[in-house]
């Protein structure tokens, strides 16, 4: 049988390291955003954080997630650091 089997898909990934610790699952029908956790000692693990229909997508869940990991002493703090992330990416990427 040619072709492509129902169910069958191939993962690619984009393994950046200004992505690091997160990285981009895709396959043939969506962008899942994953990130590696450490533990203790050596080992870590791996856990996908959502699906999303485009990397644009993908990104702006990362930043948040990235955001929620600290404490801010005001609204402002968290903007700031949200902008920052944003444009971190906007300008190592030239978009």
């Amino acid at each position: 049988m040619a072709g492509k089997q129902k169910g069958s898909t191939h993962l690619r990934y984009i393994r950046d390291p200004i992505l690091n610790p997160y990285y981009i699952q895709i396959d043939d029908y969506n962008f899942t955003l994953c990130k590696e956790c450490p533990t203790e000692g050596n080992a870590s693990y791996e856990t996908k954080l959502g699906h999303y229909t485009s990397v644009s997508n993908c990104l702006e869940s990362m930043i948040k997630d990235t955001c929620r990991q600290h404490n801010y002493e005001s609204l402002q703090d968290y903007i700031d650091q949200y902008k920052n992330l944003q444009n971190k990416l906007i300008n190592h990427f030239n978009l």
